[in-house]
């Protein structure tokens, strides 16, 4: 039975969300879990980005995420479930990585590829959340007709 279930939302690319986001809902009503929607920003700390941006980039960029992430939530999602929008920094696997274990999710639902990529089937992302998740991990591929989009 899953508790916690964690989803990554890219808001500007639909193909990351649009087929996965009705199955990560499905088994949260079926287990009465709760659904973690998390979004990453770029890490802004390193030294030589750092410098190029005002001293508050980082939680202004927070801060927009989190209130677009809430914007999707309500545009998107139904309300019989319990429902936490989540914005992390760093790289999006390792972002994952960390808030799955942080919040103790117990299946991570993920597209096998975020980004198009004509030469894999599965993402590098996705291969490395599975390779290092200490929970299940659900790839949901997209019908076949959206294959070719």
């Amino acid at each position: 039975m899953y508790k916690n279930i964690l989803i990554y939302i890219d808001q500007d690319r639909p193909r990351s969300w649009k087929h996965v986001l009705p199955e990560a809902v499905a088994i949260a009503r079926q287990h009465k879990a709760n659904l973690n929607v998390m979004s990453v920003v770029p890490d802004f700390g390193m030294a030589v980005v750092e410098q190029f941006f005002p001293e508050d980039a980082d939680d202004k960029l927070n801060q927009a995420v989190m209130k677009g992430l809430k914007k999707f939530i309500k545009e998107q999602l139904p309300t019989d479930i319990p429902i936490r929008p989540i914005v992390a920094e760093g790289s999006v696997r390792e972002s994952i990585l960390k808030i799955s274990e942080k919040i103790q999710a117990d299946l991570i639902v993920l597209p096998p590829k975020i980004r198009r990529s004509p030469m894999a089937e599965l993402g590098a992302t996705s291969a490395h959340v599975i390779r290092h998740a200490k929970c299940s991990v659900l790839l949901v591929r997209p019908p076949r007709q959206q294959e070719q989009d």
